[in-house]
């Protein structure tokens, strides 16, 4: 009986330490990166302002090859929604809050039937005549649960870099239709 005792001591500091150590960890969480794109501004903003775009680039389908895309009324600007669902995936929702142009656009993106969201907003900056910075970013405040701190303090390295890798895409993307549209290249296909 002294042994289940000193066990269950042992059990109860560890336990209230994990939600001390909890309670020192931010409320809010948020993953960002930013990339540089060899594009005007303009045009990095205008492909990011349709929602039909975005499918190139997000790597949310690596995941989930099933994932099928619709859009419930307009792709572009304020209210534009596009909705996901796939075999291995939550239904999920990514819609346009408001819009700033040529500079930002916030968003709201909602899964398990609107239960989670974040926050976020692609950001768009101008750095000279051929070059843009875009910054992506998804935030939310997850307030006192010790749990979801946790879970948030993990957050950035899990999906961070997805992130990068969605970025790339984007630069890569986009880096090649600029120049076959403003500079006659040629694309040939095998």
């Amino acid at each position: 009986m002294k042994y289940l005792k000193i066990l269950l001591a042992i059990v109860a500091a560890l336990v209230l330490a994990v939600l001390v150590y909890a309670m020192t960890l931010p409320s809010d969480i948020s993953i960002s990166r930013t990339i540089k794109i060899n594009v005007p501004q303009s045009y990095a903003f205008d492909y990011l302002y349709d929602l039909k775009n975005w499918e190139e680039w997000t790597t949310w389908k690596e995941f989930d090859s099933t994932l099928v895309y619709s859009y419930p009324g307009n792709t572009e600007g304020e209210g534009a929604t596009q909705k996901w669902n796939g075999e291995f995936s939550e239904a999920a929702a990514l819609t346009f809050k408001s819009i700033s142009a040529p500079d930002k656009i916030n968003f709201n993106l909602e899964w398990n039937k609107g239960e989670t969201s974040f926050s976020g907003y692609i950001k768009t900056k101008n750095m000279d005549d051929n070059h843009t910075s875009i910054e992506w970013v998804h935030y939310k405040d997850i307030g006192w649960n010790p749990f979801m701190r946790i879970l948030g303090s993990m957050l950035d390295n899990v999906m961070g870099p997805n992130f990068e890798k969605g970025l790339k895409n984007l630069k890569k993307k986009l880096e090649l239709k600029y120049n076959v549209e403003n500079k006659n290249i040629n694309v040939v296909s095998n």
